[in-house]
């Protein structure tokens, strides 16, 4: 009875205010009309934004939770901090630094030893990362020495296996169409050699030009540039094609073979489970890096051998030598103050060496080189000198590397290209020249590209291919189901659950499905997230659309009548 008692409705002016011009006259009215209407409509639709931000939300927040859980710190961060430790060493070695008071030198000395700390820490997150996978591997009966014993073993490995081949696939898809966008470049760049040598042919083909001190007739100047392009050619695809890139990919799998035995004996192995979470290499190193890392820095060696045949130049090598010297002063103890301002020395000489130019370069060149050496040589025994600053092997390391680094100073002849482009500039028109260059500069900056993705990138992507990071990954994205398939349930009707599964859960799987493809294609982390919030956007406005489209076009029951 209580029920069919109406509930009276308080009008929402203030007790204290005006009522003077109250056309009612009363201070408890009832709700017009229409207005309950419009309360009830607004209150539902504001339920209706509040339910589709919860569902949109919690599945976007499942997605990126798993993604940073189960993915370790992001390589961006890395990076952002190793330049904070960069900026931090040349902070602390630069005159101005020296001349400062010792309390500023000890606050960039403490934040210098933080930053330092916390990214010999960081990087152990991978190990973690890397348990987690390889115990899912160990599950799956898929380890590279053991043998399923019954039928669910065979099945989980094959599921394993498949999931794996597939994403290898992929990744080795983006390696090879990289390559193959290499080769078109250097077949543009022949056709326009080609044009351009057979008009230098026909127009004053006598014509003398002396280039480096010697002397040749245009003719002969062509015939000079069609013998380069012929060993550029010749070492592209004795190097870059085919049975080459077969020949690499193989050696990879062979590293890579029993990979996952070796990091389970150097991590979860019960013989030497305590041993091996006590040890410095378990915190302070990633563990599965650690053990084909040599692998990896002789097939980038090989490769660069191959390239300074086709092409290399100053940048070349100054790019090398930059990218070595990054990794050693990441290694470099922040209390070892005379290594780091020897570096800063080195640095500033390299930039000096990076942009000779003018008639004396090559003379200021070769005296720049043995400077460049001495640094190198003063670096390693500044390094020996504060080796109780490092742990026991740290300083060899350094000083191999070093070593090796230097030893690029000694190849500095110019590749092939560079040779034509030397040729060229001297008897060419500039602006035929411009073009040349151009066209040359596309190749080799697509070589480098090509290069970096197979010995790097597809590299560490096969390293966790073979660690068993694919499953993970297709897990990923079954787990983004779980939240969705949460407010599918609670869905009062079919109708509701449509709405959900068009507007929220196919734009977030396709999402998380972009991110994982992105990824395993070799893409970097940020463009990776990048696309896959793009595609999540899109997939949301077509399907609020066509959840739209759909609920116009339903058939009530009276149109069905008529």
């Amino acid at each position: 009875m209580i029920n069919q008692v109406p509930i009276a409705k308080v009008n929402s002016k203030s007790a204290y205010a005006d009522f003077s011009n109250n056309k009612n006259q009363f201070l408890f009215t009832s709700p017009q009309s229409g207005d309950e209407f419009t309360l009830s409509e607004d209150k539902k639709g504001k339920k209706k934004s509040k339910k589709a931000l919860i569902i949109a939300s919690t599945v976007a927040g499942t997605v990126l939770v798993v993604l940073g859980f189960v993915s370790g710190l992001h390589k961006g961060a890395y990076k952002w901090l190793e330049k904070l430790r960069g900026h931090l060493n040349q902070k602390m070695s630069t005159k101005g630094a020296r001349e400062k008071s010792e309390q500023a030198k000890q606050f960039y000395r403490v934040i210098l030893s933080g930053v330092n700390h916390f990214l010999e820490k960081a990087e152990s997150l991978n190990n973690f990362h890397s348990l987690k996978i390889i115990s899912m591997k160990k599950s799956m009966c898929a380890f590279s020495n053991s043998t399923p014993k019954n039928a669910f073993g065979r099945g989980a490995r094959k599921v394993y296996e498949g999931i794996t081949n597939f994403f290898e696939k992929i990744s080795r898809r983006t390696v090879l169409s990289s390559y193959k966008k290499s080769d078109k470049t250097l077949n543009k760049m022949l056709k326009y050699t080609e044009k351009i040598n057979s008009k230098l042919n026909i127009t004053n083909p006598s014509q003398q030009f002396t280039i480096n001190g010697v002397t040749k007739t245009k003719e002969e100047w062509v015939k000079e540039i069609e013998r380069h392009l012929a060993s550029v050619k010749t070492g592209y695809k004795s190097n870059f094609k085919g049975s080459a890139l077969d020949d690499r990919y193989n050696r990879m799998h062979n590293v890579m073979s029993d990979l996952d035995v070796r990091f389970w004996d150097a991590s979860l192995n019960p013989k030497g489970f305590r041993r091996n979470f006590t040890s410095r290499e378990m915190y302070q190193s990633f563990l599965a890096h650690n053990l084909v890392v040599e692998d990896r820095t002789k097939l980038i060696n090989e490769v660069s051998q191959f390239r300074r045949g086709i092409t290399n130049d100053i940048t070349d090598i100054t790019t090398g030598i930059k990218s070595s010297l990054s990794e050693v002063e990441n290694a470099i103890n922040p209390k070892d103050s005379k290594s780091i301002e020897q570096i800063t020395i080195l640095k500033a000489h390299l930039k000096e060496y990076a942009n000779l130019s003018g008639n004396n370069e090559v003379t200021n060149r070769a005296k720049l080189a043995d400077t460049l050496k001495d640094d190198f040589k003063a670096l390693q025994d500044r390094i020996s000198e504060n080796s109780g600053l490092y742990d026991s092997d740290v300083p060899d390391r350094i000083i191999t590397k070093l070593g090796d680094t230097s030893a690029l100073l000694e190849d500095t002849k110019k590749g092939e290209i560079q040779e034509i482009l030397t040729i060229y500039k001297e008897i060419l028109p500039r602006k035929d020249y411009i073009k040349m260059r151009n066209k040359i500069c596309s190749f080799n900056k697509s070589l480098h590209k090509s290069i970096n993705l197979e010995c790097a990138q597809f590299f560490d992507k096969m390293r966790d291919l073979a660690m068993g990071s694919a499953p993970l990954e297709v897990s990923d994205i079954l787990f983004g189901v779980v939240p969705l398939s949460y407010f599918l349930i609670r869905a009062k009707d079919n109708d509701k659950r449509k709405s959900i599964s068009l507007k929220y859960g196919i734009p977030a799987l396709t999402s998380l499905g972009t991110i994982v493809y992105c990824t395993t294609s070799l893409l970097s982390g940020g463009k990776a997230m990048a696309f896959g919030i793009i595609t999540g956007y899109l997939t949301h406005k077509i399907g609020k659309f066509a959840d739209k489209y759909r609920l116009e076009h339903k058939k009530t029951p009276s149109s069905t009548a008529a």
